[in-house]
């Protein structure tokens, strides 16, 4: 139990980081993070796929002129790529939710943005029953104050249906999201808005019309 059955890694004479990979239906693997570009003070999204022995099949790198984040990334129903993250190169200013989809060879299918005028990050994403996406992570543009909470739905080509933002005063954020067997949602993350003090532990329930 537990014996190492093989190991590789993957360089581009950058500097790189995973963050989520996913295992996909035909037994390929699908690494999501981001790479420092030499000489620049900036990073891009990194994706890599490789075949079921860990072997690389391609991989791309997705961004602007400034830093791009791959925070999380899913397999969509009709077999291609979504990822979530953060994005400093696009969107209504500073960080922004990220989301893109390419296909099976990496190609950019499209991508949009989420936010407002200050920083707003997306940590984790789920496809819906309807196609569409629902993104979790934290807006400091939108809400009580601090960091709050922020989610946001979209339709199966990215285009936004509603956002909403769950927090008190301090700062307060959601890092992870998945569907519940009811239809709704639930939220994990972080709050020292509410609880015992200090930072603790926080699960929001949404239903299934939030």
């Amino acid at each position: 139990v537990g014996d190492e059955i093989w190991s590789r890694n993957y360089h581009r004479e950058w500097s790189e980081t995973t963050v989520s990979h996913i295992r996909t239906e035909n037994g390929d693997f699908v690494l999501a993070g981001y790479a420092n570009i030499p000489n620049q003070n900036i990073w891009d999204i990194w994706i890599v796929k490789t075949d079921e022995e860990g072997n690389e099949i391609w991989s791309e790198s997705y961004g602007g002129d400034n830093s791009d984040l791959g925070m999380a990334i899913i397999e969509t129903n009709d077999g291609k790529y979504a990822v979530g993250g953060i994005t400093d190169s696009f969107g209504e200013g500073r960080e922004d939710f990220y989301l893109i989809k390419i296909n099976e060879d990496g190609e950019l299918l499209w991508s949009h943005t989420y936010g407002g005028g200050n920083n707003d990050r997306a940590y984790s994403i789920i496809q819906v029953e309807d196609g569409g996406f629902v993104l979790a992570g934290s807006t400091e543009s939108f809400g009580e104050g601090g960091k709050d909470c922020y989610v946001v739905r979209t339709d199966d080509e990215g285009e936004e249906i509603w956002s909403l933002t769950y927090g008190g005063e301090e700062d307060d954020l959601c890092t992870s999201i998945i569907s519940t067997s009811d239809g709704g949602y639930a939220l994990g993350g972080s709050t020292e808005s509410f609880g015992e003090g200090g930072l603790d532990l926080w699960l929001i329930k949404l239903g299934s019309e939030h």
